[in-house]
């Protein structure tokens, strides 16, 4: 779910898409991005331990990984709040309706 919440895919669906590339989907991303995964796991397991639906905490998820993106990649004196680099910016699966629609079989993380 985690790679959902930064990247908008799983890392079945970013190895699918990319078979040319050795490794898995975190092998071939920013320092920046590792350091937003590494607290989104935190946060997940506390919002676990909320109760929170997985779909809620994906919403959630989403939410805090888009603000720590922005804050670690703002130019400076750029604002922080600011809209990220459209590469920076969660790819969505077509396929999905809605964050709950996510199974644990198509979280791969």
């Amino acid at each position: 779910m985690l790679n959902v919440a930064l990247f908008g895919r799983t890392a079945k669906q970013w190895r699918d898409a990319n078979p040319g590339l050795d490794g898995n989907m975190r092998d071939h991303v920013t320092v920046e991005q590792l350091l937003v995964l590494a607290n989104l796991e935190g946060m997940n397991a506390e919002l676990i331990h909320m109760s929170l639906s997985q779909g809620e905490r994906l919403k959630r998820l989403n939410q805090i990984a888009i603000r720590q993106m922005r804050v670690l990649t703002a130019s400076p004196g750029e604002a922080p709040g600011s809209a990220p680099p459209e590469h920076l910016k969660p790819e969505r699966p077509a396929a999905r309706t809605s964050p709950a629609a996510t199974t644990s079989a198509d979280l791969g993380s």
